[in-house]
């Protein structure tokens, strides 16, 4: 089945949003979908959720991370997205972007 991008960066938002979930591949995934893809339109997502995906994307740290996200990396992706300060840039960008759907 196919998604537009919209469809799924809503999906991915709600999913970090969960309040039974701490997943630091939503934050990958979304970062992807949001950043390395032209915009035409953002979806709409209910500000209590926004606000709940943005607290939680804010409490992910660079060691849940490393150990959610790099181990299924492909070898040549592990070196950038394994640093730390990369990590903190994603995280930033990926911020930024979500405080914009407000």
């Amino acid at each position: 089945q196919y998604y537009p991008r919209e469809e799924m960066i809503k999906q991915k938002i709600l999913a970090l949003a969960h309040p039974a979930r701490m997943a630091a591949r939503d934050m990958f995934d979304l970062h992807h979908l949001v950043i390395y893809s032209s915009m035409r339109s953002y979806p709409h997502v209910d500000p209590a959720m926004l606000k709940e995906s943005i607290d939680k994307l804010n409490g992910i740290s660079f060691a849940t991370f490393k150990a959610e996200v790099i181990p299924f990396l492909p070898s040549d992706l592990i070196p950038f997205f394994g640093a730390n300060e990369n990590f903190h840039h994603m995280k930033d960008d990926l911020l930024l972007a979500l405080r914009k759907l407000k």
